[in-house]
């Protein structure tokens, strides 16, 4: 169930948006900031979120591969967290990382194609889908973001005991 939060959230927020924005009560002077300031800006900022994403994605993922579940000290965290038996999920984490990243640049190139055609629709229920699309891209996004950091955080803290461990070793020899 926890793999599917970053996904039921992304939707919700996107639900929520569209009901806001069908419910505003001046949907003409939206309709129309829409039209002239924010569409375009929409189209560029996800397409440009989508290439970075598509771009950063394998990068990412070898990086954080390497050098934090092949480190000792996660490999030690899976197996007290398992009662030293190994469960044939060790990469989990990693695979849904990349699951995440994949559904992010699928869905920021989404939502950027959105503006630039349901965005024209001039019945406004249908238009205010691709606003609302930006609502829920941005949450995933901000997924993207916590998980990339909670796995930055772990390598830090990793690299931090290994040179720990050095100098420990290197001050004995002395």
């Amino acid at each position: 169930m926890v793999t599917f939060i970053p996904y039921i959230a992304t939707i919700f927020v996107s639900i929520c948006c569209w009901f806001a924005l069908f419910n505003l009560p001046d949907t003409n002077r939206f309709s129309c900031l829409y039209d002239t300031k924010l569409q375009l800006v929409f189209f560029t900022a996800f397409l440009t979120v989508g290439s970075f994403l598509l771009a950063m994605k394998a990068f990412i993922l070898i990086r954080i591969r390497d050098d934090i579940y092949r480190h000792e000290k996660y490999k030690e965290r899976y197996l007290l967290q398992y009662d030293n038996q190994y469960k044939g999920d060790y990469y989990k984490g990693l695979l849904d990382l990349g699951n995440l990243l994949v559904v992010s640049v699928a869905g920021a190139f989404f939502t950027s194609i959105a503006q630039i055609t349901i965005g024209f629709s001039k019945i406004y229920p249908i238009k205010c889908i691709a606003p609302s699309l930006v609502g829920g891209m941005l949450v995933l996004v901000l997924f993207d973001w916590l998980f990339v950091y909670l796995n930055l955080r772990d390598w830090f803290e990793f690299i931090e005991s290994d040179i720990e461990k050095e100098l420990k070793e290197k001050k004995e020899t002395l």
